[in-house]
Formats: C-alpha cells, sequence, structure tokens
C-alpha cells in the first residue's frame, strides 16, 4: 500500500492524502468505464498502439465502485482486443475525488503542447526505423504538413528546410510552395529542357498537367463551332501555365529541384557526375550553376545539339558568377557506355532517369532502348547500369529516377522499379534508400475517375526515387560533407525567356 498526496479540492494549500495499490492482472469485469468521462478518445488509434507496443500503462480506477478514473479508452480497446486482465492502480478516494481525478487528469493534456522542433526530429527519426511510425498515432503526411508549417527559426537553430534545402523525408512533395517557388527560380535562368524532343514523345498527357485543360479544350470548341482533335487542340488553342512542369511541345520538363537535391545531398562539392541517359538540359545545366562537372551520353543528335544550345544561352548567367564547369553532352549509345568514358578518373555520382521502358518512345532508331520489347530492354538496360558502376568511385552514391510501367497488352505493372534495384544491386551497388516523387496532380482526377472505374487502376502522380551506393555509405556520406543551400545565381535580373 502506497500513500500518495494531491491537492486538497477545498484548500489548495492543504494536501490531500489517499491510498494506492497496484495489481498487474485485474480481471477486466471488475471494472466499468466511469459513466461522466467526458473524453472522447480515438479508440481505434489506441487498438493500433496496443498492436504495436503492447499495454504499457496502468489504468487508474476506484476501488469502492470498479470505475475507470484514467484510461476508459485504453480499457475499451483492450476489450475489444480480447484482453481478459488489465494492469490496474487502485485509489482509495470518494465519487468527488474521482470525478476530479478524472477532469484534471483529461484537461492536463489539453493544456499541454508539443515542441515542435522536438516533435519534428522524433517523427523524422522513426520514419527510417523498421515499423516507421506504425502505432504512434502520427502520419508521415502529419509530417509534411509539420514540416511546412514550420516557423522561421533564428540562426543558432534552423529547420530542416533551412540546412537541407527540402526536408530530408521519404515523402518529396513537388507540390508544395517552397518546392515550386525553387523550381520558379531555376526556370527563370532559361531552361528549356523540351528542345530536341519529339512532340509526341510525353510521360504523361498535357491533360494531366495542365489543371484546366478541358475547360479550354470546351472553350475552344464552342468558338470553332465544332469539336475539334486533340491535336488540334494542343497546337492551335492550348495555354499552358509556366509551372505546369510540361513545356509547349507537349513533353515533360525534368525537375530542376531534384536534380539540385541528387547533387548536394549526395555528392561532395566539385563532384564528378555521369548521366547515362542524358534526355534534355535540365541535370547538366543544373550540374554547371553547382560546380559539378557533367558528362552526359544521350543517343540522339538532335538532343545533344539542342542541350549544347541552351548551354550557350544560360551559361552567360551562371559566368558572371564566376567560373562554372561546362557540361558535357556526348552522342552514343549508353549500351557501349565504356567506348565513351575512357580510363580516367572515376565519377562522384550517377544520376539519371531512364527510359521508362517502351512507355515514351524517343525516336525511331533500333538502339534506343525505348524501342525494344521489354526482355531486351532490360538486358540492355542492365548492362547500362553495369557498366555505369564500374566508372563510379568507391564509398559513392548513385541517384536514379524511376517509375512503373505497365505491359501494353495485358496492364500489368511489369516490375520496372524492382528490376531496377536488382540491377543495381548485381552491378555492386547497395541498395541504400527510397524517396516518393509527388508530382502536380493537376486534371489527374478526371482521368483517375474513367480509369478506376473501367479497371481498379489507381492513377499515379508520383515517381520513385532510388538512391544506391558503391562501397561504405558511413564513408560516402562523410566524403558528401554538409548540404549547401544557397541559391547558385542571383537570379532577380534574369529574364526566364
Amino acid at each position: 500500500m502506497t500513500a500518495v498526496t494531491t491537492a486538497n479540492p477545498a484548500d489548495a494549500r492543504t494536501p490531500v492524502r489517499h491510498d494506492q495499490d497496484y495489481d498487474p492482472a485485474v480481471p477486466v469485469d471488475r471494472l466499468t468505464e466511469h459513466p461522466e468521462n467526458p473524453r472522447r478518445g480515438d479508440v481505434a488509434a489506441i487498438e493500433a498502439s496496443l498492436d504495436a507496443h503492447g499495454f504499457y500503462g496502468a489504468i487508474v480506477a476506484q476501488r469502492s465502485s470498479g470505475r475507470i478514473i484514467a484510461g476508459n479508452h485504453r480499457y475499451r480497446a483492450a476489450v475489444a482486443r480480447g484482453a481478459e486482465t488489465v494492469p490496474v492502480i487502485w485509489l482509495d478516494v470518494d465519487d468527488d475525488q474521482a470525478r476530479r481525478i478524472l477532469l484534471v487528469d483529461n484537461r492536463t493534456s489539453d493544456l499541454g503542447g508539443y515542441d515542435d522542433d522536438t516533435l519534428a526530429d522524433l517523427l523524422t527519426d522513426l520514419t527510417h526505423t523498421d515499423l516507421g511510425l506504425a502505432g504512434t498515432g502520427w502520419t508521415e503526411a502529419d509530417l509534411v504538413d509539420l514540416l511546412a508549417e514550420e516557423p522561421p527559426r533564428p540562426p543558432d537553430n534552423p529547420s530542416l528546410a533551412d540546412r537541407f534545402i527540402i526536408p530530408p523525408i521519404s515523402v518529396l512533395d513537388a507540390r508544395s510552395g517552397p518546392w515550386q517557388e525553387r523550381k520558379r527560380r531555376w526556370l527563370s535562368l532559361g531552361i528549356r529542357s523540351e528542345l530536341g524532343r519529339r512532340h509526341n514523345a510525353a510521360i504523361n498527357a498535357a491533360s494531366g498537367h495542365v489543371p484546366d485543360y478541358y475547360e479550354q479544350k470546351s472553350r475552344a470548341e464552342k468558338i470553332a463551332g465544332r469539336p475539334l482533335t486533340t491535336a488540334e487542340f494542343e497546337a492551335g488553342w492550348l495555354r499552358i501555365p509556366e509551372d505546369a512542369g510540361f513545356s509547349a511541345t507537349g513533353t515533360s520538363v525534368f525537375d530542376p529541384v531534384l536534380c539540385e537535391l541528387a547533387y548536394r545531398w549526395f555528392s561532395p562539392a566539385g563532384a564528378r557526375v555521369l548521366d547515362p541517359f542524358a534526355g534534355g538540359s535540365v541535370r547538366g545545366v543544373v550540374a554547371a550553376a553547382l560546380g559539378r562537372p557533367y558528362t552526359g551520353v544521350e543517343l540522339r543528335g538532335v538532343q545533344v545539339q539542342a542541350n549544347q544550345d541552351q548551354w550557350t544561352e544560360i551559361e552567360p548567367h551562371l559566368t558572371a558568377a564566376g567560373d562554372v564547369p561546362a557540361p558535357t553532352w556526348i552522342q552514343g549509345d549508353s549500351t557501349r557506355l565504356a567506348d565513351y568514358l575512357p580510363d580516367g578518373e572515376p565519377f562522384d555520382l550517377v544520376f539519371s532517369c531512364p527510359p521508362y521502358a517502351d512507355l515514351e518512345v524517343y525516336s525511331s532508331d533500333p538502339a534506343d532502348l525505348s524501342n525494344m520489347p521489354y526482355d531486351r530492354f532490360l538486358d540492355a538496360y542492365r548492362g547500362v547500369i553495369r557498366q555505369a558502376v564500374d566508372r563510379l568511385a568507391p564509398n559513392r552514391f548513385a541517384v536514379w529516377v524511376v517509375g512503373e510501367v505497365r505491359d501494353k497488352r495485358s496492364g500489368a505493372y511489369r516490375g520496372f522499379v524492382a528490376d531496377t534495384i536488382r540491377a543495381f544491386q548485381d552491378a555492386g551497388a547497395d541498395y541504400h534508400s527510397e524517396m516518393i516523387l509527388v508530382t502536380p496532380i493537376g486534371a489527374l482526377p478526371t482521368k483517375a475517375a474513367r480509369q478506376f472505374t473501367a479497371t481498379r487502376r489507381i492513377a499515379k502522380s508520383h515517381q520513385q526515387v532510388l538512391v544506391f551506393v558503391k562501397g561504405d555509405p558511413k564513408a560516402a556520406t562523410e566524403a558528401c560533407g554538409p548540404v549547401e543551400v544557397e541559391f547558385p545565381v542571383d537570379d532577380t535580373d534574369v529574364d526566364g525567356g
């Protein structure tokens, strides 16, 4: 028997003493929920906690009546989960004192708050554990909201965004205000990644990027006085906003903010970057702006020329702030990557976005991987990854942006993401981290309704960003050093053009 002192409700200066006993296994039928408990708890969340962590806190009950004073909803959850006994602390108190304790137990929780910095750090750490946030009552969406709403902090206590540009959690939200503002600054340099790509080579249709696509089409048809084909509408009527992430030619634009994060999070200053599937200009331009020598291999000569023309336009904006390493684009077949990279200094980062099998056909060249059947594509693709990892220095990272693709006949996912992971592992790189890049939805809900109704397939608005490490991850991390966050050029006077 233990004596406990509490405040006297009649006189706050005079303590009240009552006895308590702890019983680790009280039959649940000896207890009743307090009929005057005003709290409405989330029993489902408590059940999830019990599943994950067990019953780790005793219920407090009035000995004379068996009424629960603290822990009513834990009791209900335990009963729902089939518990026969629960741990109980018995209090020898009268009914009025029991009611007062019932109220103060609930109210003190209401009056408390959170240290947002500590909470954000704790949730972030838990997302990297095997269980993640399961059973905590918190979700990754809560964490994203918490980080997005962080108030300005003093220099000696920077936020995650202050330290890393974007909070380094597994969900990268390209729809957020800070991301879109950073993207606007990059695009203001005049980056036009779509140059050199065919009009019909699009990872996503324009309707998935332009929020008022169908409203525009309806208005255009009223003006024209007749239905318009998609090609007619997009060629002569469609107006695409600058922040749509989609070019006027109908092709997707690689996100420059994602480039910046890949370079600054996973490579040291001055890192030599290898991009086996160069595509448009963005990855090369951003690498140059960040002082990283870039080498990209691209099959199509027209694309290489367009990239070089882009660099000619953009270079003056970057060199005004000092010397920058000009990106190198090599026209060649990536399956023969070693032929274009003579023996020499290894690369410090492999970073690319490969063809998504035959989802986007880039050219009619038989050597173009996007023209191949999936089995042939996969063999060639694995060879490219093996050669790239061979040229990666020890204790360095590779970052690969991919997304699932469907078999055009059956509609089933091919397992392209899993095939990519196995290819890197077979090439000697360990699977280190994964991030989900959530992209703007645009008019996707319209497409999603039709698609889901017809096939129960879920409309996809994300890509996977896979991170691999060759060698010791700790040494690779140390080599990267602190993350630089300042925008690399003064873009206030740059005309986006």
